[in-house]
């Protein structure tokens, strides 16, 4: 993303068990589901695939939002906030404070959002 950002080193970390949402792109013909993760961050961008060569399960870091100042810095510089070009819908789980952020911005710059909410398992 090119927003204006204090140049700072930023060791981004996510969490498997605080899935704020998904995010549903087409690409090449068929829907890919990337996926929103809670981490030390405001929220965290993945997708899981399958190597093409060894078979093996991978999982690729796409972009991350680093709190509602970034995203607001975004926003006024016309730059998406979401990093998945041919964005279908986004799913958030409004049982996270970070899911009730990002639905607000996702809908301002036009994307649907579907919201719910479930609480996750202990």
């Amino acid at each position: 993303m090119n927003c204006k950002l204090n140049q700072v080193i930023v060791m981004v970390r996510w969490y498997y068990n605080h899935r704020i949402g998904y995010v549903y792109t087409y690409e090449e013909g068929r829907t890919l589901v990337a996926n929103i993760f809670g981490g030390n961050c405001l929220c965290v961008f993945t997708q899981f695939y399958k190597d093409e060569k060894t078979g093996e399960d991978m999982e690729q870091f796409a972009s991350f939002l680093a709190d509602e100042r970034h995203i607001k810095n975004c926003v006024k510089d016309g730059v998406k906030i979401c990093p998945y070009t041919n964005t279908r819908s986004i799913k958030l789980n409004l049982y996270y404070k970070e899911a009730q952020i990002l639905a607000k911005y996702f809908t301002m710059q036009g994307y649907k959002v579907t919201c719910y909410y479930k609480e996750p398992k202990k």
